[in-house]
């Protein structure tokens, strides 16, 4: 059985609910601001591949074979591209490098 998703629905909230403001990040020292920056770039990275990962699956499981199964269509979409673009808000031409750099990340692991 596949492993479940985490809830990032509620990962996203706890975020804004942590009460940081400008004033935490002032009041901070060096070492605990550098290593502040450091753990959400990090946390910011993971975020980008983990969203180009599941772009690049809605894009799969919305191709030609799947045909008015697909899941863009399922969901009121004609493309791929169109859900992709509602759901990240994003250009079309962002999308498609979403898209397209989830499926590298998607080739490389198979490989490895």
């Amino acid at each position: 059985m596949p492993e479940p998703l985490p809830d990032f629905a509620g990962i996203t909230r706890a975020i804004p609910a942590s009460g940081l403001t400008p004033a935490a990040f002032r009041a901070a020292d060096d070492a605990a601001l550098v290593a502040a920056l450091e753990g959400i770039s990090t946390l910011r990275h993971e975020l980008e591949r983990l969203q180009a990962l599941a772009a690049a699956e809605v894009a799969r499981r919305s191709r030609v074979p799947f045909g008015q199964q697909g899941l863009a269509r399922r969901d009121g979409h004609a493309s791929a591209t169109q859900m992709l673009q509602k759901i990240t808000r994003a250009t079309r031409r962002d999308t498609a490098a979403l898209v397209a750099v989830g499926e590298m990340v998607v080739e490389a692991e198979a490989a490895a």
